[in-house]
């Protein structure tokens, strides 16, 4: 009987059982999955020596392939940069970018080239490939990136960790890595001259504008209020000043008590600075925060290729290996009507 199946016996007897006793059959059925995988490798490298004149020849057109497919000038790296919004949503900027992911090949469809959708030279898009935007979670909801959803499962019904309209990150994989700050200005250049990227943005740098202006406003008011309030009050009841102990943020005037508006123009200055920020930063729809930079190690770099390439020659050497030694069998079951 076979280790699952004597596993599922004991699991199911009804007799009562303790924890020991499952943890010990447990173990027991794990033991004879592992004498039973060893057994089952030993046999494998048995048939490699027995055939060896049929495994060691694709064991080296594997190790060839892989060599000659991780070679320098075929390597591809995995490269991606972070992109500041101004105005428009997350989600409008991938449906702007979508057709530059559906992009052909030029031998296909020149017309739907990647070159000719942005715009610009062959040598700016040569060797870019598999483009793919990516959402950025704003786990605090503080205008700040936390999370890259690199796997796309962040839930549209997570209403605290929002998906964060003001930041997006590009994905790409190349093979030429001189041209990728070519290639990231054509890509910003793509977007921020669509239409209705630029209305977007004309509508939130004049909120900007508003917002900054509203701001001084209530500044210059709030410094002549104080003014009114510490200052200018009648002759009669000017008497010493005094900061109120039981009271934070409020004034002794002789008999009354005066609401401080120190915090208030401190708070307000602070929200101005904070809106100007904003203002300096804002001069395209979509701005590169952190450049397109390619990964250190390369997507087929030598020693991953070579691991697949050994993995899998060898598995095709021991297939090749099994219907060899039992052709007869093959033979006979293919004859078979």
């Amino acid at each position: 009987m076979p280790p699952q199946q004597q596993f599922y016996q004991i699991m199911s007897e009804t007799k009562d059982t303790t924890l020991w006793d499952l943890i010990k059959s447990a173990c027991r059925w794990i033991g004879r999955v592992c004498v039973a995988f060893g057994h089952f490798l030993a046999k494998q490298i048995k048939i490699s020596f027995r055939k060896w004149y049929i495994v060691l020849p694709i064991l080296i057109i594997g190790i060839t392939l892989a060599l000659w497919y991780s070679r320098v000038d075929n390597r591809k790296y995995k490269a991606e940069g972070m992109a500041a919004i101004h105005g428009p949503m997350a989600a409008e900027i991938k449906e702007v970018v979508r057709p530059i992911s559906m992009a052909l090949s030029p031998r296909v469809q020149p017309e739907l080239s990647l070159s000719e959708i942005l715009d610009c030279s062959p040598e700016c898009t040569m060797g870019i490939s598999r483009l793919r935007t990516i959402y950025v979670v704003d786990y605090q909801n503080n205008i700040t990136p936390d999370l890259i959803d690199y796997k796309d499962k962040h839930l549209l019904e997570d209403t605290l960790n929002l998906i964060s309209n003001n930041y997006i990150v590009f994905e790409l994989y190349t093979k030429k890595l001189a041209n990728l700050r070519d290639f990231e200005t054509a890509l910003a250049n793509y977007v921020n001259t669509n239409a209705i990227m630029q209305t977007k943005y004309h509508y939130h740098h004049s909120m900007l504008e508003d917002e900054l202006d509203i701001c001084n406003k209530q500044l210059d008011y709030l410094d002549s209020l104080s003014k009114v309030l510490y200052f200018n009050f009648p002759q009669a009841d000017q008497v010493d000043l005094k900061y109120n102990p039981k009271k934070a943020g409020s004034l002794i005037v002789g008999k009354r008590s005066v609401e401080l508006l120190h915090d208030d123009i401190l708070a307000l200055n602070q929200h101005k600075k904070g809106v100007e920020a904003d203002l300096a930063s804002c001069t395209e729809p979509m701005v590169f925060i952190s450049h397109i930079s390619p990964m250190p190690k390369a997507v087929n770099n030598r020693i991953k290729c070579l691991t697949i390439g050994i993995i899998l020659s060898w598995i095709v050497g021991l297939c090749c290996a099994w219907l060899f030694e039992d052709r007869k069998k093959v033979f006979d079951w293919l004859k078979n009507k």
